[in-house]
C-alpha cells in the first residue's frame, strides 16, 4: 500500500461539515445571547417606568386630600406638581425638579426623595369626576417612554 501525502476529498468534506455545524452553533449561541441582554435593558428601562407609575398610584391613592391641583382650576389645565395630604395628615408633593429628577417632598418631615431620574416631562389633569391623569415620560439612552393613566383617589375630598 501506498501511503498518501495529502487528505482524502471525503475526509476534507467532513472536515468542513465538523466545522460548519461548530461555527453555526457558536453563531446561534451569540445572536442567542445578544437578543438575551436586549430584552434584559428592556424589561429595566421598562421596569423603572413601572417604578414610577406604581409609586405615584400607591402615594395618590391613599391620600386624604389633593389640595393641588385644586377643584376650582381648569378642567383641561395642565399642572407639574402634585400638593397632598397622605393618610398620616402629612403635606407632600412631587414634582419635577430642574434637573430632571421626579422627586417627592414630605413638607411635615422635611425630607426630600427621588423617585425617578431621566424624566422628561411630568404633567396632571384634574378630571371633572376628581380622578386626576397622569403623564409621565422617561428618556433613556434615546429612546422615550411615556406612561399616562388616569389615577382614583378613595377619599373624594378635593380642595
Amino acid at each position: 500500500m501506498r501511503k498518501s501525502k495529502g487528505f482524502t476529498l471525503i475526509e476534507v468534506l467532513v472536515a468542513s461539515l465538523i466545522l460548519t455545524g461548530i461555527f453555526g452553533f457558536l453563531s446561534y449561541g451569540v445572536i442567542y445571547i445578544r437578543d438575551s441582554f436586549k430584552l434584559i435593558a428592556m424589561s429595566e428601562r421598562y421596569s423603572r417606568l413601572h417604578y414610577v407609575q406604581n409609586f405615584l398610584e400607591n402615594e395618590l391613592y391613599l391620600a386624604k386630600k389633593i389640595i393641588y391641583p385644586s377643584l376650582k382650576s381648569n378642567s383641561l389645565q395642565k399642572h407639574y406638581k402634585i400638593l397632598y395630604v397622605n393618610k398620616y395628615g402629612e403635606m407632600n408633593m412631587v414634582f419635577l425638579s430642574k434637573n430632571g429628577t421626579l422627586s417627592h417632598y414630605n413638607m411635615t418631615k422635611e425630607s426630600f426623595r427621588d423617585i425617578q431620574a431621566s424624566v422628561s416631562h411630568f404633567s396632571c389633569i384634574k378630571k371633572e369626576n376628581g380622578n386626576l391623569e397622569l403623564l409621565v415620560s422617561l428618556k433613556i439612552n434615546k429612546e422615550q417612554l411615556v406612561i399616562q393613566y388616569e389615577t382614583t383617589i378613595t377619599n373624594k375630598e378635593i380642595y
